[in-house]
């Protein structure tokens, strides 16, 4: 397993060099993990990044403000870091360019999916990133 702190600081490279916006918003904790989040340009939701047990944490903030929209991306070892890291950066890019999108289900409860399978009238309602 990575150490955390050695994790947290190539996770925060990679956030640098291709996803600044995230820096500002990056809170420490004690063990070296941190979290981070961007808005949407539309202000309805955000996406939140965490480093937490040596994993990347990917997830949106629905405009209840709620965040258990999150998937798990395990990195237990070094080589594992790459796949990881592009795998968050296909994560975020689907989110930004509106490909996995934050939807309002009929029963009021907010869940993402990916655009192609979206369907109007099953769905309450959706979301774009812009």
């Amino acid at each position: 397993m990575i150490e955390q702190r050695a994790f947290s600081k190539l996770i925060k490279e990679f956030l640098e060099a291709q996803y600044p916006d995230f820096i500002p918003s990056i809170m420490y904790q004690d063990d070296g993990a941190f979290t981070c989040c961007l808005k949407s340009p539309s202000n309805i939701f955000s996406i939140d990044i965490s480093t937490e047990n040596s994993e990347i944490t990917i997830g949106l903030d629905d405009p209840k403000g709620d965040s258990g929209i999150h998937t798990h991306i395990e990195c237990r070892e070094e080589e594992d870091i790459e796949h990881c890291i592009s795998f968050l950066a296909q994560m975020i890019n689907d989110i930004q360019n509106d490909q996995l999108i934050l939807y309002l289900k009929t029963n009021g409860k907010y869940d993402w999916i990916d655009v192609n399978r979206y369907q109007q009238g099953k769905h309450a309602e959706r979301f774009s990133w812009k």
